[in-house]
């Protein structure tokens, strides 16, 4: 009876915040993950075309094109971005975006871009990147991937990009990778294809792919080897300012403090951060997609992107990027990132405008400048500031979820990556425990008028049988 009651008091300790967390985190998921339809721009139809005729993607007559897929419902932004900016960089490739329709696109982060090409007018393309996108099931991509894949040299598939070729008929036989989320379900649904999704990237014939997110770094430079050589690629990495630590340990999978992290965080934490990120003409799209995919991924930070007007802003190569909010409709944010530009030399004028400056100081808004940075540092900076916010164990969270490499512990106090101080804060642990000793009271209770009641159930038969007497 004792270990009975036991056991029915830690059940009601345990499960009722468990619970709670799982469909807090969930909502959470839904309102800091889910895409949303970017607001139309207020510009006229020949403002708007002449903006997005000023922003051209990078000539290189002679070379091979390299057509970039986005889907008109949403393009995973990390890997898009990352591909691209990198392709652009090498000087070797022609690059471009394309989609069903020329029209404003989101990503899964707060940008929206627009395409270079619609399917009906883009020029022919001897390399395809494939990016995960949010509606694989879209029949217009699936048939101009099935279209444009035979005149294909070399095909890139990052993460779930991988689902459209699948889709499409492309692999059938080949050893492929994907991120570790879809590789359960792209399994049971393309049995004919060697999945191996432990691996970062894969190479097999004339197909490469790779994780997605982070990983498509990897992948892109496998690719630029692949068609351009080593010294292109190496020259790629050194402008960009990539580097390689051959001992920082790989993302690995989710472990169970992982889930803990998550349902502490996104459950719990009811005070989230505003993260926003300064988009500017010239802006490095590889540093923009890493202060955009990293801060929502902690599951306790929204973003958002700001200009002083929301108008098409060309990226460093030539992408037509639109924030989500104008300054002036921008709402609270507690920290204000600068991306870098990929310029050593980049001025600090955006800062000066002063429809930007009045919206820092009546925000109070926390700015860090990145903009003279190197963009292949870009990841590990915004992760250092996952870690100073919210701890190291969820930096470790957001890295694997990202397919980043660990980051090294940023002091001598601890030295794994995934542990350290902060990772447990006291005052969120408060909110589970009291949801956990409600539940006691409520057991406890419910127990109490359970005795009661077969304490009085014997006298009330006393008394009807001597009534009846």
């Amino acid at each position: 009876m004792k270990i009975k009651r036991i056991i029915t008091f830690a059940t009601a300790f345990f499960i009722p915040p468990i619970i709670l967390g799982v469909l807090l985190t969930f909502s959470t998921l839904s309102t800091l993950m889910l895409h949303k339809t970017p607001a139309p721009l207020e510009l006229a139809p020949e403002e708007l075309e002449a903006a997005l005729a000023r922003i051209l993607p990078p000539r290189a007559p002679g070379k091979p094109r390299a057509a970039i897929l986005v889907a008109n419902d949403g393009t995973q932004l990390s890997e898009l971005f990352i591909a691209y900016e990198l392709l652009a960089e090498s000087g070797a490739l022609e690059v471009f975006t394309v989609a069903p329709e020329r029209v404003l696109s989101p990503t899964t982060g707060p940008i929206a871009i627009f395409p270079h090409y619609s399917f009906k007018d883009a020029p022919a393309a001897e390399i395809l990147v494939l990016p995960s996108v949010l509606d694989p099931g879209n029949a217009a991509l699936s048939q101009w991937v099935r279209t444009q894949a035979p005149r294909a040299k070399a095909i890139l598939l990052l993460g779930e990009g991988a689902r459209l070729a699948a889709q499409a008929g492309l692999l059938k036989g080949v050893s492929v990778t994907t991120h570790f989320v879809a590789a359960q379900d792209l399994t049971q649904t393309h049995p004919d294809i060697r999945w191996q999704p432990h691996e970062r990237v894969l190479e097999d014939g004339r197909f490469i792919s790779s994780e997605g997110l982070a990983a498509s770094i990897d992948a892109t430079l496998a690719l630029l080897t692949k068609i351009a050589g080593t010294r292109v690629a190496q020259t790629t990495v050194g402008r960009l300012g990539l580097t390689e630590n051959p001992e920082a340990p790989e993302p690995g999978a989710l472990r169970p403090r992982d889930f803990a992290q998550l349902l502490l965080r996104g459950g719990f934490d009811w005070s989230k951060k505003y993260i926003a990120a300064l988009v500017t003409p010239g802006v490095s799209e590889i540093a923009l997609a890493a202060a955009l995919d990293t801060f929502p991924r902690s599951h306790d930070a929204y973003a958002l992107t700001v200009a002083p007007v929301r108008e098409p802003i060309a990226s460093r190569h030539g992408l037509a990027l639109v924030p989500s909010d104008s300054t002036l409709s921008a709402p609270y944010a507690n920290l204000l990132i600068v991306p870098a530009s990929g310029s050593t030399t980049a001025p600090e004028a955006p800062l000066d405008n002063p429809e930007l400056k009045r919206w820092i100081a009546d925000n109070n808004v926390l700015v860090k400048t990145f903009s003279r940075e190197a963009p292949g540092q870009a990841y590990a900076r915004m992760l250092a500031i996952v870690s100073d916010l919210y701890g190291r164990g969820t930096a470790a969270f957001v890295a694997k979820m990202i397919r980043l490499p660990l980051p090294a512990p940023a002091s001598s106090a601890s030295s794994s990556p995934e542990h350290g101080p902060g990772d447990w804060p006291w005052e969120l642990w408060v909110k589970p425990i009291l949801v956990g000793l409600l539940g006691v009271t409520l057991a406890a209770w419910l127990e109490a008028r359970i005795r009661r009641v077969k304490t009085a159930r014997p006298q009330e038969f006393i008394q009807n049988r001597e009534k009846l007497e």
